[in-house]
């Protein structure tokens, strides 16, 4: 079997494991008697489904899912920094936990921008 049609079949493992989940998030937060936290379970339900969407998308595009990837990246970022920066924290010492929100903020945009930078010279480089 090649190397190719073994990562099709773990990337589809993957995407129903996930899609799985969040299905199952899904139906706590529909079907679950509590009254705090519904809104937490119905996020991770939701950054599951993008998550399979992504290993489904690779099937497919491999553009696509690294888009997808890309985007599912920044939303995690962008939770674990309000996460981390809400008022109501219930965390101790919460300083390393927002220097590490920051850092993970800080080094995707950076990576990004290099990502975007080094195929915007490669575009100029077979212009010229």
């Amino acid at each position: 079997m090649k190397l190719d049609t073994l990562v099709k079949i773990a990337m589809s493992a993957m995407g129903v494991l996930f899609a799985g989940m969040a299905a199952m998030c899904f139906f706590v937060a529909a079907i679950g008697t509590f009254s705090t936290g519904r809104g937490a379970v119905i996020v991770m339900g939701s950054g599951l489904l993008l998550i399979s969407l992504a290993c489904f998308a690779f099937l497919h595009s491999r553009t696509w899912a690294k888009l997808l990837g890309l985007v599912v990246l920044l939303g995690f970022a962008g939770v674990m920094l309000w996460m981390v920066f809400r008022p109501d924290n219930p965390i101790q010492n919460p300083m390393i936990y927002r220097v590490a929100a920051i850092a993970l903020g800080v080094l995707l945009l950076v990576r990004i921008g290099l990502t975007l930078r080094g195929k915007r010279g490669e575009t100029t480089k077979g212009h010229a």
